[in-house]
């Protein structure tokens, strides 16, 4: 855990499952840019979808393919955006425990 932050469970998952470092999620949390372009490009990106309910402009898909990504890559971030929505309706109507460790303090 990074200190003095308090985790998410999505965070803890990118930092054990996805590598992604802690510096990059305390900037994606906090809605700052992040060092790496290619990085910063899936972000806007994810934001975009999330925001616009699946609509993102073309100058944000150019700038994700420009960062380095595949077309092919492009066509996983709204699965992703998917599986982490139907997560959460689930996780809404099915009344789960969270785990205290998953909590924010």
């Amino acid at each position: 855990m990074l200190a003095g932050t308090a985790q998410h469970p999505t965070a803890l998952l990118a930092r054990f499952f996805a590598n992604v470092p802690g510096d990059a999620i305390v900037a994606i949390e906090n809605d700052r840019p992040l060092s790496d372009p290619k990085l910063n490009a899936l972000v806007d990106l994810t934001r975009q979808l999330v925001s616009q309910r699946g609509y993102a402009p073309r100058t944000t898909i150019d700038a994700f393919v420009a960062a380095g990504y595949s077309k092919d890559q492009l066509l996983e971030v709204p699965v992703g955006v998917g599986l982490k929505t139907i997560s959460n309706y689930f996780d809404h109507v099915s009344e789960v425990e969270i785990d205290s460790e998953f909590l924010r303090n």
